[in-house]
């Protein structure tokens, strides 16, 4: 008969990632805690699997507003707290989508400029700080955008 559990390297193959990054993120808390056969080996199951997959995409691309909100997700998610990953997860997505409000009224303006329209200016140009703080974009928003 088949055991139940998975092995850290059956939980490697189905990420597709190293049997270390698995024991890292067990080890930064990423994953639910992980009972231990009599021999020592890890019993994973398939919360774990499931655990394992949400936090590889959560670590594995830049996102808006840095990792923080995705890493909040994922430790909730780790804990058990599906209330609070949920939670987590509504409040990034109000974030993504006002920052793609914000991008898409960038394009507007950028597409009127480059049509000739005169677009206001401020006397003073904008530095990525300050940008960020005007428009409520993140740092790492404006510079990507811009190249820095």
């Amino acid at each position: 008969m088949a055991s139940p559990f998975l092995t850290t390297s059956d939980i490697a193959k189905a990420v597709g990632v190293h049997v270390n990054t698995v024991r890292l993120y067990e080890a930064w808390g990423f994953l639910p805690p992980v009972t231990r056969a009599a021999n020592g080996y890890r019993q994973f199951t398939q919360r774990h699997l499931h655990q394992m997959r949400l936090a590889r995409l959560a670590l594995i691309n830049p996102y808006p507003g840095g990792k923080r909100p995705v890493l909040n997700l994922v430790m909730c998610g780790a804990a058990g707290d599906l209330g609070g990953a949920l939670e987590n997860a509504y409040r990034y997505l109000a974030q993504i989508r006002a920052e793609r409000a914000h991008v898409e009224t960038a394009t507007m303006l950028l597409e009127r400029w480059l049509k000739g329209a005169t677009i206001s200016t401020t006397d003073q140009p904008l530095t990525i700080p300050r940008n960020s703080l005007e428009y409520t974009r993140t740092h790492s928003v404006v510079g990507n955008a811009t190249g820095y």
